[in-house]
């Protein structure tokens, strides 16, 4: 969802200093909300061109007619819409034809000859009757300002503008106190997140070093189990061969006592004891 477009507060004394330094910073068209309906008067005081619209007179075409003039001489344009409502969205006036886009970029109407080729195609007339030397060209000091009592304006236009509202003194207070607050909140979470990042680091770190020592103590675990199930392997195998010596040994004492006069298969069945024994010890 796309955030709103949040307005600048302001009192009406301030006017003209912040129009003049955001003018400086970029040139862009004012959009002004104004409850009271201040702004309007005090802004006779600067000799602009003021149009205050009536019901059915918020059309493109009379908008765009009435800045091709105030292009060529150079003075304010202000639109004060109060609070006609307009559906912008079925019956839009900007970003159409008689009204382009680049009509809020001010680095194209102050673009000669943008104006005059516009005004050529869409309204001779006005070239005619206001052009200068056959030419129809932007002054430097020309400024657009659009005024509402409401924010009914499309998101586009506002994008494209230095968006203000005037209100009183308390009001504008608690607004300030409002955007310190917010600054304080986006500091303390920048805070934050800088205090979670070593974490983050040193979580990883650890993580890599565990795997890496599970790693060394399974091979040698693997191995001494190993080791250990051959050396108990080696233990049975030792005592039975034990057993079969001593049986062969047995054997062998019995063959000699039930046999005295063969002394042939005695000392072969001696032998068999000792080369049994032998194998004991291996």
């Amino acid at each position: 969802m796309e955030a709103a477009i949040e307005s600048r507060k302001i009192e009406i004394k301030e006017l003209n200093k912040v129009i003049e330094e955001l003018h400086i910073a970029k040139p862009k068209w004012f959009v002004v909300i104004d409850k009271s309906g201040i702004v309007e008067t005090f802004m006779k005081y600067q000799g602009p061109n003021i149009w205050k619209a009536a019901p059915g007179e918020v059309t493109s075409a009379n908008i765009s007619k009435k800045f091709l003039v105030s292009a060529q001489y150079g003075q304010w344009l202000v639109l004060n819409f109060g609070d006609i409502p307009h559906d912008h969205v079925n019956e839009p006036i900007f970003g159409t034809d008689l009204v382009p886009w680049n009509f809020l970029d001010m680095e194209w109407v102050n673009k000669y000859p943008n104006i005059e080729e516009f005004a050529k195609v869409h309204f001779p007339d006005v070239v005619e009757a206001n052009g200068i030397n056959g030419r129809l060209s932007t002054k430097d000091s020309f400024k657009v300002m659009l005024i509402g009592s409401k924010n009914l304006f499309p998101t586009e236009v506002l994008k494209k503008s230095h968006v203000l509202e005037v209100v009183s003194p308390d009001e504008k207070q608690a607004w300030l106190e409002e955007q310190e607050q917010k600054k304080q909140a986006a500091l303390e979470s920048k805070e934050e997140e800088k205090k979670a990042e070593p974490t983050k680091e040193s979580t990883t770190k650890t993580t890599g070093t565990a795997t890496k020592t599970t790693a060394t103590k399974a091979s040698p675990t693997k191995g001494t189990m190993s080791g250990t199930g051959t050396k108990s392997t080696g233990t049975t195998t030792t005592k039975t061969a034990t057993t079969t010596t001593k049986t062969a040994t047995s054997t062998t004492t019995t063959a000699s006592k039930g046999m005295s006069s063969t002394g042939t298969k005695s000392t072969v069945t001696t032998s068999s004891s000792k080369s049994a024994a032998k194998t004991t010890k291996k």
